[in-house]
C-alpha cells in the first residue's frame, strides 16, 4: 500500500487512512495509564497519618488515644504479603524497655476491614512488618503500638515510612499494594512459609 505524508504534523501513513478521534483517546489512554497517571487500580484503602519508630532508648510516649495492637498473647508468627512466615514482637511494658512502631491510620476503604498488614520502609525497603488485627469500619481513625523487632535499628534515615502492603476484608476480599517495595533480606530469618 503506498505512503502519503500528512501536511499537518509531516507523519506517513498508508493512503487512504485517517486517524480519528477514537484512535487519539486510545493512544492517549493507554501512554497515561503507563505513566500512572491512571492508576485507579492502585487506590490505598489505608491512609497513614503518622509513623514512629521508636528504639526503646528514650521515652516512648505517644498522644493520647494510642493503644496497644494486636498480639496474641504467644509467640506471634504470621506469613506475610511477601509469602514469608514473620515473627513479631510482643510490645513489652513498659515501652521505654523495646523497640516499639506507632502508627496512627484511617480506613478510606468503603468496607470493614479485619487485618492490614504494614511494612516500615526505610532506604526503599521493607525493614520491619507488623500485623494489625480487629476491626476498622470506613473513615475510622485507629492509633496503635506494636512491638518491633531491635533489628530494624539503627533505621539509618530521617524519613521512614509506615505502608500498607495486605488489608483483608470482614467480606473474605484481600487487598495487596500492587508497589510493594522490596524486603531487606535480613527481614526474614525464619524459614519460608506457604505464599499467599
Amino acid at each position: 500500500m503506498p505512503h502519503t505524508v500528512a501536511e499537518r504534523g509531516k507523519t506517513a501513513y498508508p493512503a487512504g487512512m485517517k486517524i480519528g478521534p477514537f484512535a487519539i483517546a486510545f493512544a492517549s489512554m493507554l501512554f497515561l495509564m503507563q505513566s500512572g497517571a491512571l492508576a485507579l487500580s492502585h487506590h490505598n484503602p489505608i491512609r497513614v497519618e503518622k509513623c514512629d519508630p521508636r528504639a526503646g532508648f528514650r521515652a516512648a510516649v505517644y498522644p493520647a488515644g494510642y493503644v496497644r495492637g494486636y498480639y496474641p498473647g504467644y509467640p506471634y508468627y504470621w506469613v506475610d504479603p511477601y509469602g514469608f512466615r514473620y515473627y513479631q514482637p510482643a510490645p513489652i511494658a513498659p515501652a521505654p524497655a523495646a523497640p516499639t512502631l506507632g502508627i496512627d491510620y484511617v480506613n478510606t476503604s468503603p468496607q470493614t476491614a479485619k487485618a492490614v498488614d504494614f511494612g516500615l520502609i526505610a532506604r526503599g525497603h521493607v525493614i520491619a512488618e507488623v500485623r494489625d488485627v480487629g476491626t476498622f469500619t470506613t473513615g475510622a481513625r485507629i492509633q496503635h503500638e506494636f512491638g518491633l523487632s531491635p533489628n530494624a535499628f539503627p533505621i539509618g534515615t530521617g524519613l521512614p515510612q509506615c505502608v500498607p502492603l495486605l488489608v483483608e476484608y470482614q467480606d473474605g476480599k484481600v487487598w495487596k499494594n500492587p508497589r510493594r517495595p522490596r524486603a531487606a533480606e535480613s527481614l526474614y530469618r525464619q524459614a519460608r512459609a506457604g505464599r499467599r
